[in-house]
């Protein structure tokens, strides 16, 4: 059939000439969005825009973007605009601006505008990723479970995981071999969640293979696949990957997770099982709508059961899921560059030990809730490797109702993504002086406070602020002083110093591993 030519050829290659030179024109109308605007903006590289060394890995995407950040301040500029493909992307620079989209105005930027499927994906319409109506109602219902007393009726777990933890330290101190810190500090990590979320012990430290940690390793999988899916979240309407029900939860893995919980929680309720975990108290949320320190996990009577604030089995399934999510390699990262940095500075070492016996000596020995917030030294070496290796180098924001930029007539539409850049925050030497130095000082009560409340972001910053902060602080600490107290720790040659990143995944993870060595300190 002939169209527009006498030859059916010729059409083809008319239609292939028009569609290439209208997705042309479309992909530089698309790109002219920050131009028109009057935001500074760097090259683009069709089809990618600002990410194709995030998409061919390489380059972490959190060390692309920190880039950019690092261009637009040396121009001078408070924000500039980047793109992810065609999609256009909100930089800010400035942290007064930053503190204005992360809690002054957050109303306009409520979204982290992660994509999630409740009904085809249960296991994503958790609380990050939640957004509107249904991540207030959530955080409102979550946040009792993690005050401080829901964090010392928790502390025996970590201890116990901890204990084992040493065991593992105390034989190759034994035997004087080197061993990768992050292989081991993911094992503890993946056992605490375990407990503490999911009510298994699986003693992950000794049985690496187990099948919870099988499953689990499933997840942060690298590969082009999840790469894919990553950009299509942001570049997609979440509402027609809804309606094609995208899942970015392999489905064996959210099967499994399932399976495990559903389980559990079945025993628990059917033998009205009390332990002190985080699962404990979202059963609590499902059947009475209320956290209680009474372990009960039923109510006592109709009066008592709040259905208005109480959840469903997949929403707990949901919590539990980022539980390990967000806190699994997270915190084994954070555990692994705590020790590369007292490896690497044997005299912040000593004083994190010192401290440690000095403060329990005051309490027998032994190592308590208390105890643990009594080192205060040790807790600004923790915030400071925060600063050298937040959790997540962007801090991803949608956003939700058009916001008019302070002291400018330039505004920021609804539905635009913005990526506030933490890392680059934490580097930038005009807020940190000389910001390759490991300085716990830097956290002292005294020079915190001359500092700007958003020059430091590792668990975001206003109401989004990472809910789970405490328990991480608390996992990381009873891990440092299970191993500084009675042991010294020093780099393995195998390490490569300084330190690169491996360029694909969310985290950041030191190229190569972190390879220790350990010995028994002389009493």
């Amino acid at each position: 059939m002939v169209l527009l030519t006498t030859s059916f050829l010729y059409d083809l290659v008319l239609f292939g000439v028009i569609f290439v030179t209208t997705f042309i024109l479309y992909y530089n109308y698309k790109l002219s969005y920050w131009k028109w605007r009057g935001v500074i903006t760097k090259k683009t590289v069709f089809p990618y825009g600002n990410a194709e060394k995030i998409v061919k890995q390489k380059l972490h995407f959190g060390l692309e973007w920190a880039s950019m950040y690092n261009d637009f301040k040396k121009k001078g500029q408070r924000y500039g605009g980047g793109y992810l493909f065609m999609k256009p992307v909100f930089i800010p620079c400035d942290l007064d601006l930053i503190k204005d989209i992360l809690q002054t105005n957050f109303n306009n930027f409520s979204s982290h505008g992660v994509y999630y499927n409740e009904e085809g994906d249960p296991l994503t319409a958790h609380l990050f990723a939640l957004d509107g109506e249904r991540w207030r109602n959530m955080r409102v219902k979550l946040t009792p479970t993690f005050t401080s007393g829901k964090m010392k009726m928790m502390f025996n777990r970590l201890i116990e995981c901890g204990d084992i933890f040493k065991q593992v330290i105390e034989k190759h101190s034994e035997t004087g071999d080197k061993f990768e810190i992050k292989d081991l500090t993911s094992r503890l990590t993946l056992d605490i969640v375990a407990s503490t979320a999911f009510g298994l012990v699986t003693n992950t430290i000794e049985d690496p293979d187990n099948e919870f940690a099988t499953k689990c390793r499933k997840i942060f999988l690298p590969g082009l696949q999840s790469i894919i899916q990553q950009v299509l979240q942001f570049i997609l309407p979440h509402s027609f990957l809804r309606i094609v029900n995208i899942k970015t939860v392999n489905p064996t893995v959210s099967n499994f997770f399932l399976d495990v919980i559903g389980k559990t929680v079945d025993y628990r309720e059917k033998n009205n099982v009390y332990r002190k975990d985080f699962l404990h108290l979202l059963l609590q949320l499902k059947n009475r709508g209320l956290v209680s320190d009474d372990g009960k996990i039923f109510p006592q009577n109709d009066s008592e059961k709040n259905s208005d604030t109480s959840i469903t089995f997949n929403q707990l399934a949901a919590q539990a899921f980022v539980f390990y999510f967000a806190g699994f390699d997270s915190s084994s990262n954070l555990i692994s560059y705590a020790f590369f940095e007292l490896c690497n500075n044997p005299e912040v070492q000593k004083k994190v030990q010192a401290e440690i016996k000095d403060v329990l000596e005051k309490y027998d020995g032994e190592l308590t809730y208390d105890s643990l917030n009594e080192m205060k030294y040790m807790h600004m070496a923790i915030l400071e490797t925060l600063r050298k290796y937040p959790s997540v180098p962007i801090l991803p924001r949608q956003c939700t109702k058009d916001y008019k930029i302070p002291g400018t007539n330039k505004v920021i539409e609804k539905g635009t993504t913005t990526f506030i850049p933490s890392m680059a925050i934490h580097y930038d030497p005009d807020i940190y002086p000389d910001p390759d130095k490991f300085d716990p000082e830097r956290f002292s009560d005294e020079n915190k406070a001359k500092r700007h409340p958003s020059a430091w972001l590792p668990f975001g910053l206003g109401p989004r602020e990472c809910i789970g902060l405490r328990f991480a602080l608390m996992q990381v600490k009873v891990c440092l002083v299970k191993v500084f107290k009675d042991y010294d720790v020093t780099l393995n040659e195998k390490t490569i110093v300084p330190l690169r990143f491996q360029n694909h995944g969310i985290f950041l993870v030191a190229e190569g591993g972190i390879w220790i060595n350990v010995s028994k300190q002389n009493k």
